[in-house]
């Protein structure tokens, strides 16, 4: 009975988080046509009654949305879902049909600018591949409602064309400030792609620690005086290392000089972990936060590619300038196909997510536990008993949405690795559960994956299993699919 209580309770959160999503939706498209209307005069007589129309239309199709997600009788969720996402792609392509990717400040008849009419610049703001108003107006949202900070001034937001590029972005602009022969410290476990941008970019000025032993990073640092650290606060990698932030934050970062560059990438951990609410202290260090957009902030669909920074007021006009020239601005129709940001909802996702993690991974670690298994070693999650991070890990409130399958020595292989998630796939068919195979995490549907397959770095690929927000009878079933998977 429990079991079903929660279930029911699951449902309802999963139904209201579409119902808001949707509404959220029409929120936006009713500001578009109010906008539109107040700017009759920079479109041609007709364009402006066919922009409002199509809004108007997209915002009757959410509507039916909406009706869909009260019809408890008919509903479906993963149904639901599918159309929400579709709904979304087309309220990207409508909030932006109007503008240019490069708007004419004047013109001797109809303007050419769309919406962006109260935002175009001459010279600074006229070229969207550099800057442009809907990218603004979500970054501040951005801040307003998943950053926590105690600094006097709010910190600064840039979206970027993926996590990747925010990465690359942030990296290539420590770099230019950097004099020659300073050396830059990484943790070891980083995402096997920062670690192939920063090799490349600093070459022999990188030292890479190891992210579980703090003690050693504080005699480094003191060693090397590094003016940067790059590191992931949970690595999407084999050992899946989480640095104990709160040490390095109290022990490391005091021992580097005025002006130093502190890098995290925070895709991982989200809104769980703010790390500019414990920074206060620190204010003599240049902080850049990085996060991709592709996985939680989507909640689910999985349609536009982006990422985010967050840096410090002195940083601001730097990073935009570092954006414009190694162009990585996000598209117009990549940030209007993004929800609003909305810290309630993001918060609850992360706490499902974050359930049915622990209980794949718990439920996988006690049955290779009693019953070892001749190919696979064991589960890999840092709030798991055998892991490194585990003592300072264990209580996180949310510890990342993924853990790996490590193999045996002798059988870390691709094709293993492969006959292992082929078994799961038919397992899952036959029991007729939800599995996917595929890269990223956070999605609707638990994914399985062999990730860093293809690197170009001395990193061992993984097979990684991403939970995703299923239902508490969904994600039980599937634990049934894979324990028997690893049997």
């Amino acid at each position: 009975m429990m079991y079903m209580n929660q279930n029911t309770h699951d449902l309802i959160v999963d139904f209201n988080r579409l119902e808001r999503l949707a509404q959220s939706a029409q929120i936006r498209l009713q500001q578009y046509v109010n906008e539109v209307s107040k700017s009759r005069d920079h479109y041609a007589p007709t364009v402006c009654d066919f922009l409002i129309s199509q809004a108007k239309q997209l915002n009757v199709s959410f509507e039916r949305f909406v009706d869909e997600v009260g019809n408890e009788a008919t509903r479906d969720k993963e149904v639901l879902s599918h159309k929400l996402r579709l709904l979304y792609s087309q309220l990207g392509a409508t909030l932006t049909m109007s503008d240019w990717q490069a708007p004419g400040f004047e013109s001797s008849k109809t303007m050419l600018m769309g919406q962006q009419k109260d935002f175009v610049t001459p010279h600074y703001k006229d070229y969207q591949r550099d800057l442009h108003k809907t990218g603004k107006v979500y970054q501040k949202k951005f801040v307003k409602e998943y950053v926590d900070s105690q600094f006097h001034r709010s910190p600064e937001a840039f979206v970027f064309s993926s996590g990747q590029s925010a990465y690359f972005t942030t990296a290539f602009h420590v770099h230019i400030r950097l004099e020659p022969g300073e050396i830059v410290v990484a943790g070891k476990g980083s995402y096997f792609e920062n670690i192939y941008v920063l090799s490349r970019l600093f070459k022999d000025r990188v030292v890479f620690f190891d992210e579980n032993n703090i003690d050693a990073l504080v005699d480094l640092v003191k060693e090397k005086k590094p003016r940067a650290i790059f590191i992931d606060t949970l690595s999407n990698s084999y050992g899946m290392p989480a640095p104990d932030m709160n040490r390095l934050i109290k022990e490391v970062l005091p021992l580097f000089s005025q002006g130093s560059f502190v890098v995290l990438d925070n895709t991982l951990l989200a809104t769980s972990f703010q790390p500019l609410a414990l920074f206060p202290p620190l204010q003599h260090l240049r902080y850049f936060i990085v996060e991709s957009l592709m996985k939680y902030h989507q909640f689910g669909m999985d349609r536009a590619t982006g990422g985010v920074v967050i840096c410090s007021e002195i940083d601001g006009i730097g990073m935009l300038l570092s954006r414009m020239h190694a162009g990585t601005m996000m598209p117009d129709a990549n940030v209007a196909m993004m929800p609003t940001p909305d810290r309630a909802l993001f918060d609850e996702r992360l706490k499902r997510l974050h359930r049915n993690t622990q209980y794949l991974a718990q439920l996988l670690h006690d049955h290779l536990t009693k019953h070892p298994h001749r190919h696979i070693s064991h589960i890999v999650h840092p709030q798991l008993p055998n892991h490194p991070s585990y003592a300072w890990a264990k209580d996180m409130k949310f510890c990342g949405s993924s853990f790996a399958v490590a193999f045996k020595d002798k059988h870390q292989h691709y094709l293993l690795y492969r006959m292992i998630i082929n078994r799961m796939m038919r397992i899952a068919r036959r029991k007729g559960v939800m599995l996917s195979g595929g890269t990223s995490f956070g999605m609707d549907a638990t994914r399985v994956y062999v990730t860093a397959r293809l690197n170009t770095v001395d990193v061992t690929p993984f097979m990684r299993v991403s939970p995703g927000t299923e239902t508490i009878d969904e994600i039980q079933a599937l634990g049934e699919v894979l324990i028997e998977a690893l049997s």
